[in-house]
């Protein structure tokens, strides 16, 4: 069990209030009125036949998130004028594999417009700690991506705190190039 993923997901319940729109601010001064929506767990045995079928691991608590919820959308923009986080399911794992052409040992578990959150399975076969990978819609099939140096249970964490704003790029906006985002 993550008592990181249970104590972030129950404090996003908490928050929701009975999963009534509610407003974010995100960095830049971006504003989104959003919600929320979680799919029915994934059992032990669709898991289990997943990896064995693509012969791809699954991280432990990315599998325990799949327990509880196989599947959600993150601050979906009740305008639908913005895109949105969708973390994926085991199903539409498989789909993204045929629809984000990925090296063999790398597959995709989330995504935000072109942003994709990618596992390498290999890290996770290895036992490291830091598998997930940032990569566009756009990145060729034989390039991993970006390390991100986290883990599902980290990144989902900081994404719920930053309100679904890229944390992992914030370093790149800096007082030089500032402005050029308001361009």
């Amino acid at each position: 069990m993550s008592k990181l993923i249970v104590a972030s997901l129950d404090a996003l319940k908490k928050t929701m209030q009975n999963n009534i729109p509610f407003q974010i601010q995100r960095n830049l001064g971006y504003y989104l009125k959003c919600s929320f929506s979680f799919s029915k767990s994934a059992n032990s045995k669709e898991i289990e036949d997943f990896e064995s079928e693509t012969n791809l691991k699954l991280p432990e608590d990315y599998k325990f998130f799949l327990s509880l919820h196989n599947g959600m959308e993150l601050y979906k923009d009740v305008e639908e004028s913005a895109p949105h986080w969708h973390i994926f399911g085991i199903d539409e794992i498989l789909d993204a594999l045929e629809k984000y052409p990925t090296p063999e040992h790398v597959y995709t578990i989330a995504k935000f417009d072109q942003t994709l959150i990618c596992v390498n399975s290999d890290y996770v076969k290895d036992g490291k700690k830091g598998y997930l990978l940032d990569q566009s819609i756009y990145t060729s099939s034989h390039n991993d991506g970006d390390p991100l140096h986290l883990n599902f249970e980290l990144w989902l964490d900081r994404l719920l705190v930053s309100q679904g704003d890229h944390f992992w790029l914030w370093n790149s906006i800096t007082p030089e190039n500032l402005n050029d985002y308001f361009s």
